[in-house]
């Protein structure tokens, strides 16, 4: 996942949902690298945090004056709630030939589930003597075909890879580049969630 959204070249960055920091080491070209993460304790302690311009605790705090060149999300947007109002807030944070990155688990695919429930879910249950699935149910908020929807509405231009087949039920992983927002989604989206 981490490869595959480093390969495009960028300027300005802004990675959401950062964690531990543990992506900026795949990024070689950038100018400034800022960050939203709500949980400072995952990067306190970060070798990387010296790289990074800006910390935010959410996309609402970013000033409105920034736009950025890339915003890049690995294995986070299944796990926000109010993901619309997110995704209306962060693409109005891309210039105009700004790029969204994500990658996501193909939550919802036979490869997917069967990688939860008969490795992870098993080595849980042996472990804890727990049911796995009530986790994944909260944790996962959103799956991928509902992240994919959203973006495509807001987006004019994106391109979806899967891993390891490119094919939605034998893969593990989503990556989406998503990119010229679709102002005309975008109001009718805001309008929408304003209500």
């Amino acid at each position: 996942m981490h490869i595959q959204i480093s390969k495009s070249s960028k300027k300005n960055i802004l990675e959401i949902g950062a964690g531990t920091l543990n992506h900026i080491k795949f990024e070689k070209k950038y100018l400034f690298y800022d960050i939203v993460e709500p949980m400072p304790f995952l990067y306190k302690d970060s070798q990387y945090l010296k790289d990074i311009n800006n910390i935010y605790k959410s996309s609402k705090d970013i000033p409105n004056n920034i736009l950025y060149d890339n915003i890049i999300s690995i294995a986070v947007l299944e796990h926000i709630t109010d993901l619309p109002s997110e995704l209306v807030r962060l693409s109005k944070k891309l210039n105009d030939k700004g790029v969204m990155q994500i990658s996501i688990p193909t939550e919802g695919s036979f490869l997917w589930y069967c990688s939860w429930r008969f490795v992870t879910g098993i080595s849980f249950y042996l472990k804890y003597k727990l049911d796995y699935k009530p986790f994944m149910k909260y944790e996962h908020v959103n799956n991928s075909k509902e992240i994919e929807i959203l973006i495509r509405y807001l987006f004019k231009n994106v391109k979806i890879i899967r891993f390891p087949f490119n094919i939605f039920h034998f893969s593990f992983y989503t990556y989406i580049e998503a990119s010229e927002i679709n102002f005309d989604s975008l109001k009718v989206l805001e309008k929408l969630l304003d209500e």
